[in-house]
């Protein structure tokens, strides 16, 4: 009998699962549904802007809320945790996409920091491999355990009025991911007679929907997490905390415009004495 080929499928990234992959959309109907003016909001732009060795404009493009989808997870997980997990967020996601302002409670900024590292790992999945971070697999599989950042993430919050705001060319949603050096960290964490990486893996992820600003910073190192921090007069005003969660906050802070934006975000880890405490 002549051999023939045998269809495997791929595994789900979050279970691990070989099963079919759904193509879905990475921001929900209610999420889009957010946006107050389709006519003018449908526009999603992604940039990566440095790579760990230090390459600029590695990846930048702009497509339409259709192109956002992903295979890369199996129904039972796309129906299941990842659905949970985005229907708490949805309740107030809304306000914050709209600039509204809103008092977070500790469940609620729980809820979107899930959110935030689940949609930002999913939306890695929406490049062309040569144009993806190195995410490695153990972040997937540390989320699908927890169900909620793992050890080794802090999740920010911040507000930014949206480019071109009430015009054609206005940008309803940004995605701004880099790589990051291990490296220096290494050192960082030896210079404070800290214990070594666990890992060599570290990313920046910043995602902006609408006014609402969500930062994910990865760092190979639960120590050197711990102490990271929005510090400093410019920094600190900008950015809120969100996972861990401590206290209920009131949303908005400081606009992100006041340190350059998104980009002026990225660089902020650059810096460790505006970013670490």
């Amino acid at each position: 009998m002549p051999p023939r080929l045998v269809f495997v499928p791929k595994p789900c990234v979050f279970c691990g699962t070989r099963a079919t992959l759904t193509n879905a959309h990475v921001l929900s109907q209610a999420v889009r549904a957010a946006f107050s003016d389709p006519s003018v909001t449908g526009s999603f732009v992604y940039r990566q802007s440095r790579q760990a060795d230090g390459s600029h404009a590695a990846h930048s493009h702009s497509g339409s809320w259709v192109d956002v989808k992903a295979r890369a997870e199996c129904t039972r997980c796309n129906s299941g945790w990842t659905r949970e997990i985005e229907e708490s967020a949805s309740l107030i996601l809304p306000k914050l996409i709209q600039g509204q302002q809103t008092q977070l409670s500790v469940q609620d900024q729980q809820a979107l920091a899930s959110w935030s590292v689940v949609t930002v790992l999913l939306l890695q999945h929406t490049h062309s491999r040569a144009a993806q971070l190195v995410v490695p697999a153990s972040d997937y599989a540390g989320v699908f355990e927890a169900r909620s950042p793992t050890a080794l993430m802090k999740v920010f919050t911040g507000y930014l009025e949206p480019p071109g705001r009430g015009s054609r060319v206005e940008a309803s949603a940004e995605y701004l991911a880099e790589d990051r050096s291990m490296a220096d960290i290494s050192r960082l964490l030896e210079s404070d007679g800290l214990p070594p990486p666990v890992d060599m893996y570290a990313y920046t992820a910043t995602l902006r929907l609408g006014f609402w600003v969500a930062h994910v910073l990865r760092v190979g190192s639960s120590h050197f997490i711990e102490r990271v921090s929005p510090a400093g007069p410019a920094l600190s005003p900008c950015l809120q905390t969100i996972w861990p969660a401590q206290n209920a906050v009131t949303w908005p802070p400081r606009s992100l415009a006041a340190i350059g934006g998104l980009m002026g975000l990225a660089r902020s880890i650059d810096n460790t004495r505006v970013a670490i405490v």
